[in-house]
């Protein structure tokens, strides 16, 4: 495996995070309430809602992405947007890309929670999530724009600062 690097995002990243969802199904599980394609705009606007956008880079270029949402000062925030190029899955990069968000997080924001959301039927992840110590407390219901159900897994990881 490459070894991957860690960067926060900039604007000249955005054609290239695009570029990693491949189908509309995959944007409803990085992004729910996102349009396919995933478009510049759409970015913008989430950063402006999310912080600590990050980019994963290797010698493929940009491999993956994530962000950080929802904090609560000396409580928690959650990990979002978590995508692996699909060319690049199933090579640890996914796992390296969540301690490094976990790190930001935990240590540098020195939160005491993580907490992260998944889609039931993503079984690559939700096994990532548990291997990583996330165990689920909550559960929802989406509608996708094909008007099915999904169940959505709120998980999350608690340390001792």
């Amino acid at each position: 495996m490459d070894t991957p690097k860690f960067r926060p995002a900039t604007a000249a990243d955005y054609p290239a995070i695009c570029n990693l969802i491949n189908s509309a199904e995959e944007l409803f599980l990085v992004h729910p309430a996102g349009d396919f394609p995933w478009s510049i705009t759409q970015l913008e606007r989430l950063a402006e809602e999310r912080f600590a956008l990050t980019v994963v880079h290797s010698a493929e270029g940009i491999i993956g992405f994530a962000n950080l949402y929802g904090k609560l000062e000396q409580q928690h925030a959650f990990i979002g947007n978590v995508i692996i190029a699909s060319t690049q899955r199933g090579r640890g990069y996914g796992k390296k890309l969540i301690e490094y968000m976990l790190h930001h997080l935990l240590q540098e924001l020195r939160l005491p929670e993580a907490r992260i959301s998944v889609f039931s039927n993503n079984t690559p992840a939700i096994t990532l999530y548990r291997s990583l110590g996330f165990s689920p407390y909550a559960e929802e219901l989406l509608r996708t724009a094909q008007g099915k159900w999904q169940q959505l897994i709120h998980m999350r990881l608690a340390t001792h600062l």
